[in-house]
């Protein structure tokens, strides 16, 4: 069996979890995350390497087939710093930028919502210049929008329904027909937010689940899911088995 690690600064990549648990039953999955410190949208590089260190500290690397940065903002800040220190294969997630590429779409009815250290991180500026030079893809800064996603673990969408609205608002006079999530938090109201914008929402996650088990060499197959992880919100002090299926804030999806 496979041993992999995903890694977060908080609950926002149990999103992207959820996807490889429901793909295979064939990968023994950790997931460590830095709760007291989330969001790290804010947080500069050093701050974050330094939680890194410490994530890592407490994993057994010599058993990891592989790492999973479940974060656009870890991923732009320490995915180059992670791969000079380890061999293992790490996988990260970046703001999908060639969707419209892709698809044959026009990037002027694309958005992009991300955090903003996503935006302001130099390794998106190159992703940008080299995806979308002419900017035509609107991008748009929700500095607090993951945090409060972080909410529904103890609270109803109703409660805080009004707060998402008021982070939202800033889209209400951007014209787009797709919005490209920039955060692995977003996914968790993508139901809401397609039926508030009547957008097509893209969601990179799908693409990274792909990515995972292409360099693992597995095959999915959703016959064979698997429920079960292991959970380290401290930063790897202490751990905890966990069902993803009694995770009800992942019931928005």
């Amino acid at each position: 069996m496979k041993s992999i690690v995903v890694i977060d600064s908080g609950i926002g990549g149990l999103t992207l979890l959820n996807s490889i648990l429901k793909n295979s039953n064939s990968l023994d999955i950790s997931y460590i995350c830095d709760s007291k410190n989330v969001p790290y949208g804010e947080k500069n590089n050093e701050f974050i390497h330094q939680r890194i260190d410490l994530m890592f500290e407490n994993l057994d690397v010599e058993k990891l087939d592989l790492a999973v940065i479940a974060c656009n903002t870890l991923t732009a800040s320490s995915i180059d710093y992670l791969r000079s220190r380890f061999d293992f294969p790490i996988v990260g997630i970046e703001p999908y930028l060639n969707f419209p590429k892709k698809l044959n779409l026009k990037p002027e009815d694309c958005c992009l919502i991300a955090t903003k250290s996503t935006l302001d991180s130099l390794r998106f500026k190159r992703l940008q210049t080299e995806l979308d030079p002419d900017k035509r893809i609107s991008t748009v800064k929700l500095p607090r929008l993951a945090l409060l996603l972080e909410k529904l673990r103890d609270h109803d969408f109703a409660e805080i329904k009004d707060l998402i609205d008021q982070e939202l608002k800033v889209l209400n006079d951007i014209s787009f027909k797709y919005l490209i999530l920039g955060c692995t938090h977003y996914p968790i109201i993508s139901k809401y937010l397609h039926l508030k914008f009547e957008a097509e929402i893209i969601d990179p996650s799908k693409y990274v689940v792909k990515q995972i088990f292409q360099v693992l060499n597995l095959n999915t197959d959703k016959n064979l899911s698997n429920n079960h992880f292991n959970l380290s919100e401290d930063c790897g002090q202490t751990w905890d088995k966990i069902d993803i299926d009694n995770l009800s804030f992942l019931k928005y999806l």
